[in-house]
Parts: C-alpha cells; structure tokens; sequence
C-alpha cells in the first residue's frame, strides 16, 4: 500500500522512501509547488475539500494551471482527483461529467472521489481510480465492499484522511494507496506512521486486530529516522562523510532523472557540467546515493569543497566555477 503524506516533502519522507520502493508518494493540491523526485510517484488532488474546509471559494483555473505544470515534468502523476463535491453525490456526479473530457486529454488515469450516498453502481466506469473520501460514518461501513468491487473492476482503490489506526484496516482489506496531511500533526500519529513502515521493511510486527484502539508504539524519539538523524561520528569523519560506494554510473542515473533545484540547493560557487548541463555538486551526491544505497543522503551529512570536487573529478565529471560560465536551471 502506497502512503502519500499530502503536500509534504520532508526528509522524513525520502527517508522512508529510499527504505522500500513503492512505500512513499505524494499527493500534491492546487497551490503547492509541485516538488518531482524520481523515487517519489506523485499524484495530484483538486483541491476541493481543501476549500470547503477552509470556507473558500475554489478555483478551477488554478486546478488547471496545477495539472498543466505537472505536465512539464519528466514523469506524469500517476493519477487525477476530476473535481468532486464534498458530501453531496448528486454534484459530484454532474462534476465528473463536466470535468471528464477537460482532463482526459491528458492522458493520465483519472480517480473517482466517492461521497456520501453514492452507490457502487453510480461509479462511472470510464474512473480509473476509486477515490474514497466521504464522512467517515458513512464509508467505514462500506470500505470492504467497495474495495473488493472495485478491484473485481480493474479499478485501484484510495482512501483519503487516513492518519491514524485505520492505516491498519485498510492495508489488511488490500487499499492501493492512502494518504493524510495529519501524519506529522504530532508525535502520536507518526509514530503509528512509523510502525507501519517498520512492518513494511520487515521491522515490526503488525498489531492483532484487538489490539489497534489500544496500539502502543515507540516514542518519536526512538524513531529510526531521529536515529538516523542524530547520530554523531567523529567531528572531522562526519564533516567528509560521502558514500564511497557511489559510482559513476550512480551519478549518471542521478543526472537522468533530475529535477528542479530546490532554492536552497541552488550553487553559488561551482556546478558539475554534464553533456551541457549544470547539477549543484552536493545535491548531485545526495540524489545519487538512492540510487547507490537506496536512501537520499542529506547535504547535511557531507562537506563541499575540494573533497567533494576530487570525488567527482575521480568519477570523471568536471567542475567549474559559477563565475566563468554563469548559471541556469536546466531544462
């Protein structure tokens, strides 16, 4: 089951993703900047129930603009929430229909949002994607149902705000994927986040189905990734430390998959220059690291520098001073 912590892209978040492929995605609502990373399959919501909560009018060209940027990218979402209305059947059904052959075009799989009083049978057969949102009196009731009708369909099956215990219900009834922007809303609901990917990776056992309103788990701080985060080699190791394990074909696979720089990762002094493209010399390592080990290496972790220069030019890449050839983002 694919977990997509909403509109969130946190270290955390490649942390569990470089453990296991296909354990982390995103899904991305209108007015966030889309953040692509090759190991992250993302998907895009419309934003809908966001603006209802929140007492807001929506906007649908934004929903637009948000589907056109993701076309701009190097892989496409694997799939589109079409408009719906939260609690209300009747308009949902008449969105689907009105926002159906808008999005087609762009020839992406398209998710069904499920509300309140709508029957199995409503459920267009052109969907892709049983989305499963609704007041949850309402749907809880039903999960099991649908999740077994909609697979018997060819359909995948998504549950939203799913951000506690019911993680555990929906991974036994065989949910594709779920997702939640409450996870790291404290300690307590990531830490039932983390059981579950320790269970995953094979580190944990899951709980007894008795035991999910009474789960006990770990403190936030004994979490592997806080672990993982604190540790404290020696000064002068930890300050040098780059994965010697990372190849050039590591590199390579790094630069294949690129995307956008984030505004703290852009270079001020040197770049790396690849087949007449630039890449920051310590985001390139922290990429390519999930490729060598299966984890983002934070640029934390590791000095720039000539150490990191001579590891590069040992890989057969050039660097180049800023300076001399300026700088721009790579297409």
């Amino acid at each position: 089951m694919l977990v997509m912590p909403a509109n969130n892209a946190s270290s955390y978040v490649h942390y569990w993703a470089g453990r296991q492929q296909g354990l982390v995605g995103h899904l991305w609502s209108p007015g966030r900047n889309i953040s692509y990373y090759p190991w992250l399959p993302y998907m895009l919501d419309n934003g809908k129930y966001a603006a209802v909560a929140a007492g807001r009018t929506w906007d649908g060209n934004q929903f637009i603009q948000h589907c056109n940027h993701a076309m701009t990218l190097p892989v496409m979402p694997r799939w589109i929430v079409v408009p719906d209305e939260p609690r209300n059947a009747a308009q949902t059904l008449k969105l689907w229909q009105e926002w159906e052959p808008i999005l087609r075009p762009y020839a992406v799989p398209l998710a069904f949002a499920i509300q309140d009083g709508i029957e199995f049978e409503q459920i267009p057969q052109s969907a892709n994607v049983c989305f499963i949102g609704g007041s949850d009196a309402w749907r809880y009731p039903r999960l099991e149902a649908i999740v077994e009708r909609g697979h018997a369909n060819g359909k995948l099956i998504h549950v939203g705000r799913i951000n506690g215990h019911k993680i555990w219900l929906c991974d036994r009834l065989g949910v594709d994927s779920i997702d939640s922007s409450g996870w790291f809303s404290g300690p307590y609901p990531r830490a039932i986040l983390e059981h579950y990917f320790r269970y995953r990776v094979g580190e944990a056992e899951p709980p007894s189905a008795d035991q999910l309103n009474l789960l006990t788990v770990e403190p936030e701080g004994n979490s592997y990734f806080e672990q993982f985060c604190r540790v404290q080699p020696k000064p002068n190791f930890w300050r040098h430390r780059i994965p010697p394990n990372i190849e050039r074909e590591h590199l390579l696979q790094a630069m294949e998959h690129w995307a956008d720089v984030p505004a703290k990762h852009q270079p001020t002094k040197f770049v790396v220059v690849h087949e007449g493209k630039l890449f920051p010399p310590k985001l390139l390592i922290a990429r390519a690291n999930v490729y060598a080990n299966g984890t983002y290496w934070f640029p934390h972790l590791f000095s720039g520098g000539e150490k990191l220069h001579r590891f590069l030019r040992h890989r057969g890449f050039d660097i180049v001073q800023i300076a001399e050839l300026g700088y721009g983002r790579n297409p």
